[in-house]
C-alpha cells in the first residue's frame, strides 16, 4: 500500500498518512466539491454508456505471495523491467483462472490468511506447472436479486 506525506493547502489539509487513492479523491473533492464530483461521475458513466458498442472492461486479479526476482532485463538498448520466478508464474495461472471461475478476483491461501474480510472458497486447483494444488479464495457474493 502506497503512503504518501502530508500534503499542506491550508485548514483543509489532508491528513498526515493516507493512500494515494484517498489522497486522489480528497483532492478532487476539496477541487471540485462533493456534490460537484458526484454530478462529473454520474456524467461520464452515462457518457460511456452512450457510446455504441461499449461495454465495461472485465479482467481477472489474482493476489499470490511469495519470493520472486526482479530487475531490469536485455541489452543496453532495450532494457525490461521484468518479475520472474515460481510464484510469479503461481499467479499467471490464478489469474487466468478467473475467467472459468467467474471470479474477478482470486485469492491464494498465504494472501487470504492476512486478510479480515469475508472470503469465500471457489476450491482447490491444480496448476499448470506447479507440482501441488492451490487453494483459492475470493471475496464473498452478494446474491443476486
Amino acid at each position: 500500500m502506497a503512503l504518501i506525506r502530508r500534503v499542506n493547502r491550508g485548514p483543509a489539509a489532508a491528513p498526515e498518512r493516507t493512500t494515494v487513492r484517498e489522497i486522489e479523491s480528497w483532492l478532487l473533492t476539496e477541487a471540485l466539491g462533493e456534490e460537484d464530483l458526484l454530478e462529473l461521475f454520474e456524467s461520464l458513466a452515462w457518457r460511456l454508456v452512450a457510446i455504441g458498442g461499449w461495454r465495461p472492461l472485465r479482467t481477472g486479479i489474482a493476489l499470490h505471495e511469495g519470493d520472486v526476482f526482479f530487475g531490469n532485463v536485455g541489452a543496453p538498448e532495450r532494457l525490461d523491467f521484468t518479475v520472474i520466478g515460481r510464484e510469479v508464474n503461481a499467479a499467471s495461472r490464478v489469474e487466468a483462472l478467473s475467467k472459468s471461475l467467474g471470479r474477478p478476483i482470486l485469492i491464494t491461501a498465504p494472501v487470504a490468511e492476512r486478510l479480515a474480510c469475508p472470503l469465500e472458497p471457489p476450491g482447490t486447483h491444480r496448476l499448470k506447472g506447479l507440482a501441488n494444488a492451490v487453494t483459492l479464495f475470493a471475496p464473498r457474493q452478494e446474491p443476486s436479486s
